[in-house]
């Protein structure tokens, strides 16, 4: 066997910082191998961003050029008959080149929604989780450090326009683009020598750290958050596309990457009247203190002096400020709220910055609220719709035997069948497994079998699944074909990087299907 399409790079517009492939029909994810880390990735949609070229060395030659391969990945469950050894991916696309231009300066501005279509100004709808671009790396938002330089970006993706209630936090990345990652976020410094070093190579996968917003309130990014597990008391009538799912039949070979498990998706939307809102904010790495306080005046390169809210416990030599323009300052006395400095001041520093005593461990403190970026006007809206799966052309794809007993395929609306037919459906975007459930009337919609209240229902991670029944006879429960008449069936996706225990897409429009008693003569006695 030889598979038939392989994802290629995205021709036209390429965005710094991106990586963009062709979706593969039937693909529930995607692995990059980045060339020069050496590093595989994993992504839900069909795109990644190059955050280990650009963090800690956004300047040329770390990532002018970025080579790559994408292949596709469809899990599989379950052993083979012959118990040959199974995978989950496809082959590797041929070596793809991006390059970069040098970084942008200037203010951050958001740039585009990108997945399998392109929001900008004018909201549309993906069927993807889109990936982020954005362009500059100065503060806007933050009326204390205008226009300060910032290495580290953060996206947020909000459900209302206001920028208030959060759905997704993006990971701290180095490059002008933010796509989600199904295996985690970098492992940042939290120390200052390694942060020191950080600079010298590409950074693993593994936690942020401590990570705050700039109203110094915690936060982790929605890439290390843990899987939803579902209730222990499970609802009377549970629902199967609520299930976690089942662990991989064969263990990952060698190379292949490691999901979190994090729920990096987005739920559908509600397009074209609900819509997600996004933003990009400046965030920095910071040395912690083991004591605070703030400037109270700006403080000017040159002066002897800097004016703080408190001076209590201070002595020796502090730090003033944070990022480019952070300096150790020694202390020459302290009178009331003024500290008196041996050595004038290298910089200027605005007021409200930090003055403290470091200690070594590394903290990452976002430098805007996204509120206040979302007010400025820096925000953009975009759509996210889940595609019900496709289970018609004209005729519905269905397979069975006909009443006279022939293999036959539908031709028409409302085929008739003996026995079990095989439905099939086209894949959806992003569906890991199907949900089937057939009816024997459309309303109400009945998927239980009235006598043994088994559900009409299959849970498969192929596009096809029969149509049948449980039938209890002498030798115990077995699988039979549907009583007569005309049954009803519609198909779904399910989604197990959505949030919560709620993984189920769009379902898709019922179909009809006739099931006849077979027909038959006697050729002889």
């Amino acid at each position: 066997m030889e598979h038939p399409v392989r994802p290629e790079q995205l021709p036209g517009k390429e965005y710094p910082g991106l990586v963009q492939w062709t979706p593969v029909d039937g693909a529930s994810a995607y692995d990059v191998w980045f060339d020069e880390p050496n590093k595989i990735v994993r992504t839900k949609t069909n795109a990644a961003d190059e955050r280990e070229y650009y963090t800690f060395h956004q300047l040329s030659p770390w990532p002018d050029v970025v080579h790559w391969r994408v292949r596709a990945v469809r899990k599989t469950y379950g052993d083979l008959p012959n118990r040959l050894p199974t995978v989950t991916y496809g082959p590797w696309s041929a070596l793809q080149t991006s390059v970069n231009p040098p970084l942008a300066t200037g203010p951050i501005q958001d740039v585009a929604a990108v997945s399998d279509t392109t929001t900008t100004d004018t909201p549309t709808v993906h069927r993807l989780t889109p990936a982020f671009a954005f362009r500059g790396n100065q503060v806007t938002a933050n009326p204390d450090i205008p226009g300060k330089p910032a290495p580290l970006y953060r996206v947020y993706v909000f459900s209302d326009s206001d920028c208030v209630n959060v759905v997704f936090k993006g990971a701290l990345v180095g490059s002008p683009a933010y796509a989600p990652r199904m295996t985690g976020p970098l492992q940042y410094p939290t120390q200052r020598e390694t942060l020191f070093f950080a600079p010298q190579g590409y950074l693993g996968d593994g936690l942020e750290g401590k990570t705050f917003m700039a109203d110094s309130s915690r936060i982790q990014t929605t890439e290390s958050d843990k899987p939803q597990i579902p209730p222990a008391t499970p609802p009377t009538v549970p629902d199967p596309s609520e299930t976690a799912p089942p662990p991989e039949a064969t263990q990952p070979l060698p190379g292949t990457p490691v999901e979190t498990g994090a729920p990096v998706d987005l739920w559908d939307s509600g397009w074209p009247n609900g819509r997600y809102y996004w933003t990009v904010v400046a965030a920095e790495p910071r040395l912690g203190s083991n004591l605070t306080t703030y400037l109270s005046a700006p403080a000017h390169a040159g002066d002897m002096w800097v004016s703080v809210n408190s001076s209590l416990g201070f002595g020796g030599q502090a730090q003033v400020g944070d990022g480019a323009t952070a300096e150790i300052v020694p202390i020459d006395k302290v009178l009331g709220n003024v500290v008196t400095l041996k050595a004038p001041l290298l910089y200027s520093h605005p007021a409200h910055e930090r003055f403290f005593i470091p200690s070594d461990a590394v903290e990452y403190h976002d430098l805007e609220m996204p509120q206040d970026a979302c007010a400025q006007g820096r925000v953009q809206a975009f759509g996210k719709t889940n595609e019900p799966a496709v289970t018609t052309a004209g005729a519905p794809y269905v397979t069975g035997l006909s009443p006279t007993g022939r293999l036959v395929q539908a031709t028409g609306a409302r085929p008739a069948f003996y026995g079990s037919p095989l439905v099939l459906w086209k894949p959806a975007l992003g569906a890991d497994e199907y949900q089937v459930q057939w009816s024997p009337s459309r309303y109400p919609w009945r998927p239980v079998d009235p006598f043994t209240k088994e559900r009409y229902e299959k849970l498969t991670f192929a596009t096809s699944a029969l149509l049948d029944r449980a039938v209890i006879g002498q030798n115990g429960t077995t699988r039979g074909p549907l009583p007569p008449g005309v049954w009803w069936y519609r198909v779904r996706g399910l989604d197990f990087s959505l949030p919560g225990t709620a993984r189920a897409m769009s379902w898709s429009k019922p179909v009809s299907v006739r099931i006849t008693k077979p027909k038959f003569s006697v050729v002889g006695r």
